[in-house]
């Protein structure tokens, strides 16, 4: 059987009682470490989950018939930050099960999607997410600012998830050149960047945006404040992610106002 595991978004003590079991019984533990990262190293996780964990990168998931066919006549595991189901490449690998016969379970966990909540937003209230990537010499997709504008011409607000770039070498060398994370001052210069390009006037440096800091750590932060006051702020270390609200319905100003109305860091 192959189990799908979300460890949460803060370390690894997030995981369910329910994911142990299955991580002890289990003949092979694949950790994912290419689509987002918690907040331990190898050895902490192996200590509480009592296992030997194999690092799974792009290439390996990608190849969905490895982990399908070990599950075929062993329990595997694989690890997953966050929750799973969130990237293709899961998808992907319950896909193959299903066509292979293999049993295959999903324990779900916390995801960046919980911070709606915590914002005053209402869930229905959004349209789609928009992954903002790196820019790069010939590289500046305006599919994702017209998918923003898309949503807040429709009244719907914009989760932004900010790009990153790390493989095997996070858990291996914590600090790695290699290891790339957007942070939420890049991404609102990119943003008014693409609105210098476009013309839209819709998102301007007076613009309010909430910046979510590492969302359901210990030391998370939220801030909620034009672009041109958060710019300039040192939001600390990763991951970080934006919300860019549409026209809020009158309870969620109220929310909003009520969480925000003091520039608290919640």
């Amino acid at each position: 059987m192959l189990s799908l595991i979300g460890l949460g978004l803060d370390d690894q003590n997030d995981i369910s009682l329910k994911a142990l079991e299955l991580i002890k019984r289990a003949h092979k533990v694949y950790l994912e470490c290419y689509t987002s990262i918690i907040n331990s190293t190898i050895e902490q996780m192996e200590r509480l989950y009592q296992c030997t964990l194999i690092l799974a990168d792009r290439h390996l998931l990608e190849n969905t018939d490895i982990l399908v066919e070990e599950s075929v006549q062993h329990d595997v595991v694989l690890l997953v930050p966050g929750t799973p189901l969130f990237a293709t490449t899961h998808t992907d690998l319950l896909i193959r099960c299903l066509e292979k016969n293999v049993k295959h379970q999903v324990v779900n966990n916390t995801s960046i999607y919980n911070v709606i909540g915590h914002v005053g937003l209402y869930s229905y209230s959004f349209g789609r997410v928009v992954s903002v990537p790196f820019f790069s010499t010939g590289f500046k997709p305006l599919s994702v600012f017209e998918r923003i504008l898309s949503n807040i011409r429709n009244d719907l607000h914009t989760l932004c998830l900010l790009d990153i770039k790390i493989g095997k070498s996070y858990y291996e060398e914590h600090g790695s050149a290699s290891n790339r994370f957007m942070s939420a001052n890049t991404a609102m210069k990119q943003l008014l960047e693409y609105e210098e390009t476009v013309k839209s006037n819709v998102i301007t440096e007076q613009t309010k945006i909430f910046v979510i800091c590492r969302f359901g750590c210990r030391d998370q932060s939220l801030h909620y404040d034009e672009i041109r006051n958060l710019l300039p702020v040192d939001f600390g270390r990763p991951l970080h992610s934006l919300i860019i609200p549409a026209r809020m319905e009158t309870i969620e100003e109220e929310h909003v106002n009520a969480f925000f109305n003091k520039k608290r860091m919640i």
